[in-house]
């Protein structure tokens, strides 16, 4: 699928393509930066069937999709032409809004990469776990070098991630987090006294930090655009990294390095100390509240500090409580789809959205679908996370490494018996107070209205079963469903209103697609392909918008018969995903979606 059209659909709905400053997108959203985010119709936006919610936060304007995020992002960002967009407007932003889009411009890019890396560790600790690898092995250490170099070379790929966004030249900055990863730096450490020009240095071992880098570009940016301003042109294609390396690799060195370093030492301590003398309020906190930093886009400013206790500590409580409110929002999707009633909207919401957070654990579906649409589950969502996420504090259980909280991250959590415990019980809560409590008796008698369209035989005469098809292929029902026809006439007219996409050069087939996007296929004989056209009298042609009932074809029944081909013309309807079921009723054949 394209998404071709959705995309043209969501640029014209925030304001135009020359509306957006900059895309990217996370696990789940897009995330715009608009140069108005008055002209984006956030009602309109939040209709289409495709987008889950819009959220504005962190200065940016997210739109919620779901898995096929990245899909969406490739079709829309072909339509941006950002490389060459004139400066940012800068709109006046709160400065924790501002800190938040920071570290999200550098982080988003990354999840997928952090994501996969992290379940190689996971699979490793499994591995190890079971003795079927020794940690000392080859196999091992490749491996684990495979799962490992996103985050031990971390200050490298957030100098061009940084850089990137803030549209500055993002090898340099790249540099700039590789030069204090370099093994000659990096030899400086075993060095009692280091300077640079007669200035001390600290040297400090840099990999898998995070606010070094993000200190250091912050400052590269207004050195490059000073730079880039005032360097004569000629001469800025070396000169402006030249200069640029030359002056920050040192500053970062001897300043921003140490002293970012520090303050995030402090700050990252500080949330330590307070899980450790408030381990109820902390574990309630992040338990019971943790989903409301996603529904705002705020839960990647954890990413810095969770990164630093894995470097730190070798294992991060923070997302060893937070991983009790995902598996909560996945008990109440459960709950929600074992309680609601056989095609239900909720039915219907809740099983892929459960399957969904089990395998990959993305919630937004939940957060968006269930938990602001029924306000009992979000009392349950407290609760239940809120009271899950304290006993995990009391068990002192952590992650130790970077995953996405599902079924395959089990292994990476500790002690693994109390987390595995404790996993389960915020499952089961949320499971069975939803199941008992979440709704009530007018939420579950709610039935989603059917969407549907009907389609005629494609031509007169008796109507039968695909299985009663004397072909293999059509009645056996493996390349799609729906009805065929023993013709008594020879006129084959649309099923319905819709523009035909494909006629075969034999012409007995004609490709449809209806304006909800289905496509379908009228197959006019058995093995009539070999005719090469004969007896056939296309009146159509392809592009053509047709209405429903409208001639497309003239057959000559009688001499096809009579040179042995079965003239048995199917309305065949191949498996899509946006088709829920098809039904035949009445000489009219039914698709639902």
């Amino acid at each position: 699928m394209s998404y071709e059209n959705e995309s043209k659909e969501i640029l014209k709905l925030v304001g135009g393509k020359e509306n957006v400053l900059d895309l990217v997108h996370c696990a789940t959203r897009l995330r715009f930066r608009l140069k108005d985010e008055k002209r984006a119709l956030k009602k309109d936006i939040e209709e289409l069937p495709y987008v889950l919610s819009v959220v504005k936060s962190g200065g940016q304007y997210q739109i919620v999709i779901g898995q096929e995020v990245s899909d969406y992002y490739k079709s829309i960002i072909s339509h941006l032409d950002l490389n060459n967009s004139s400066e940012p407007v800068h709109e006046k932003t709160s400065f924790v809004n501002t800190i938040f889009e920071w570290i999200s411009s550098g982080f988003s890019p990354l999840i997928p990469v952090m994501a996969g890396s992290g379940m190689i560790l996971a699979f490793l600790t499994v591995l190890t776990s079971m003795n079927w690898l020794s940690a000392e092995s080859s196999t091992y250490l490749i491996l684990y070098a495979a799962g490992n170099a996103i985050f031990y070379f971390l200050p490298i790929f957030l100098g061009y991630t940084l850089s990137q966004k803030m549209k500055v030249d993002a090898f340099v900055g790249a540099c700039i987090g590789a030069a204090l990863l370099n093994p000659n730096f990096m030899g400086l450490i075993e060095l009692e006294k280091v300077s640079f020009i007669n200035i001390p240095v600290i040297a400090i071992n840099y990999s898998s930090t995070v606010f070094p880098i993000f200190v250091a570009i912050f400052i590269y940016v207004y050195l490059y655009r000073f730079l880039s301003r005032y360097i004569y042109k000629d001469v800025q294609l070396f000169l402006v990294s030249m200069i640029s390396l030359m002056v920050m690799v040192p500053l970062t060195a001897i300043l921003f390095g140490p002293v970012s370093t520090t303050i995030g030492d402090y700050i990252g301590n500080g949330i330590m100390w307070l899980i450790e003398v408030l381990p109820v309020l902390a574990g309630f906190v992040l338990g019971g509240l943790y989903p409301f930093l996603v529904i705002l886009g705020l839960h990647w400013g954890f990413t810095p500090f969770t990164l630093q206790n894995l470097s730190q500590y070798g294992g991060d409580p923070i997302e060893g409580t937070c991983v009790v409110a995902i598996f909560t929002l996945i008990g109440i999707s459960l709950g929600t789809f074992l309680r609601s009633k056989k095609h239900s909207s909720l039915r219907r919401l809740a099983a892929p959205a459960t399957i969904t957070g089990f395998l990959s654990g993305i919630i937004e579906p939940v957060l968006y679908g269930i938990i602001l649409r029924y306000r009992r589950t979000m009392i349950i969502m407290i609760v239940s996370g809120g009271i899950s996420g304290i006993i995990a504090r009391l068990l002192n259980v952590t992650c130790d490494a970077y995953v996405f909280h599902n079924l395959f991250s089990l292994p990476v959590y500790s002690p693994n018996i109390s987390a595995l415990l404790i996993i389960s019980f915020s499952l089961i809560l949320s499971t069975c107070l939803t199941y008992f409590f979440g709704y009530k008796k007018e939420d579950l008698n709610m039935i989603e209205t059917k969407l549907k369209e009907t389609l005629i035989p494609p031509i007169n005469g008796n109507i039968i079963s695909l299985q009663e098809v004397k072909d293999e292929v059509f009645a056996s029902k493996k390349v799609g469903d729906g009805i065929a026809v023993i013709p008594t006439d020879n006129i084959i007219v649309a099923p319905i209103h819709g523009k035909i996409t494909t006629i075969f050069p034999t012409l007995h087939a004609i490709c449809m697609k209806t304006q909800n996007g289905t496509e379908f296929m009228i197959h006019i004989g058995i093995n009539t392909s070999f005719l090469d056209g004969k007896y056939f009298d296309m009146k159509v042609q392809v592009g053509d918008e047709v209405e429903q009932g409208q001639m497309l074809c003239c057959i000559d029944k009688e001499q096809m018969e009579k040179e042995g081909y079965d003239t048995t013309t199917i309305l065949l309807i191949p498996y899509q995903e946006n088709i829920k079921d098809i039904s035949f009723e009445q000489d009219l054949l039914e698709i639902i979606y």
